[in-house]
């Protein structure tokens, strides 16, 4: 098996990094809410190729890769009704974005948003560190700043 190099930086459009005073007051930031279980699969790979390796890894994201360079992404209920033969680049979701792990969760979500994705790449610098999801995000902006289900009802004003 050979390695392939290390995407460089500029061949991703990063979010920048987001100055402190920007970052919500929970202080999460992408990095803490992305997943290290993710897989990369070539652009030719099958959908049947695709759902099987996703099985056996646990996933339900994959990102796709092309010549080196991630090209986009694709989940399970993408490839769930795919016909078994037909190849990944035609069924995900073309995006050369990455956002880094120091984004806020904001920013994740407004560049999954300009990008029709629902899943990003997370990079520090050049190296790949994980996968965020918008499920992933959106759960935890619904769960407040300790993460807690109930932080929404603490910060409703009580009936009198």
């Amino acid at each position: 098996m050979t390695r392939q190099p290390a995407p460089q930086a500029s061949l991703w459009q990063t979010l920048p990094s987001a100055p402190s005073s920007a970052r919500p007051s929970t202080g999460r930031r992408v990095a803490d809410l992305a997943s290290t279980r993710f897989v990369k699969l070539p652009s030719w790979f099958t959908v049947g190729s695709a759902r099987r390796v996703m099985q056996a890894k646990g996933v339900r994201h994959a990102l796709i890769e092309q010549g080196g360079r991630l090209i986009g992404s694709v989940d399970a209920c993408a490839l769930a009704q795919a016909p078994e033969s037909q190849v990944l680049a035609q069924r995900m979701t073309p995006s050369s974005a990455a956002v880094t792990a120091d984004a806020t969760e904001a920013q994740a979500l407004a560049l999954m948003a300009s990008q029709a994705t629902d899943c990003l790449p997370v990079v520090a610098g050049v190296m790949l560190v994980g996968v965020v999801t918008r499920d992933a995000l959106e759960v935890a902006e619904s769960r407040g700043p300790t993460g807690c289900a109930d932080d929404q009802a603490e910060q409703r004003p009580q009936a009198a």
